[in-house]
């Protein structure tokens, strides 16, 4: 179904690339999911537990996917003016379980005031390059994924990306033959 609104939003052309759960505590701090704007991508997340502005809800600033805000907020970031999460203007995306939050990968986000235990999965799909230079940054992007995922310290995470069980489509997906295609071809 999520694959479906993804097409909805970029057309027939995506991939899914990961899905993930995780435990956060604490802040996020401002960022987009992605090193550079020209690399298109929807990331869904669901919290497994209320949360609110105080709570660890998700933070969008609105616009922050487009430029000249996008790159201006990277610039600030590096000069650290946005270590005060609560302090940039932003919307919180107030969740109950059972709600989902979708967001462009390259839209500014954060959270603050997150509680010990706060559980969110996220499923994420990229738009598949229309350009040389989309291609180039996707490509980068999910290199950079790869390798982070091999070389994590973290007991539960996988030290592959994409298992191989999933690849070998036992199913036969038309949808999974396109996005794997995608994926060889990127």
């Amino acid at each position: 179904r999520l694959a479906g609104v993804a097409e909805q939003i970029y057309g027939p052309d995506i991939m899914g690339t990961t899905t993930d759960a995780n435990r956060y505590v604490g802040n996020t701090n401002w960022h987009p999911d992605t090193f550079h704007i020209g690399q298109y991508g929807v990331k869904f997340a669901v919290y497994m537990q209320p949360v609110r502005a105080d709570s660890g809800a998700l933070r969008v600033i609105p616009g922050s996917h487009q430029n000249p805000l996008h790159d201006k907020l990277r610039k600030l970031k590096a000069e650290g003016q946005m270590d005060q999460i609560e302090q940039v203007p932003a919307y919180v995306c107030d969740s109950d379980p059972g709600d989902m939050v979708a967001f462009d990968y390259r839209t500014w986000h954060a959270s603050c005031g997150g509680s010990t235990d706060r559980h969110m999965a996220t499923f994420n799909f990229y738009r598949y390059p229309k350009t040389t230079e989309e291609t180039a940054v996707t490509r980068f992007q999910l290199s950079h994924n790869v390798a982070k995922t091999k070389t994590s310290a973290k007991p539960w995470n996988p030290k592959e990306l994409i298992p191989q069980s999933w690849l070998d489509d036992a199913e036969n997906l038309p949808r999974r033959k396109r996005w794997i295609a995608h994926l060889q071809e990127v």
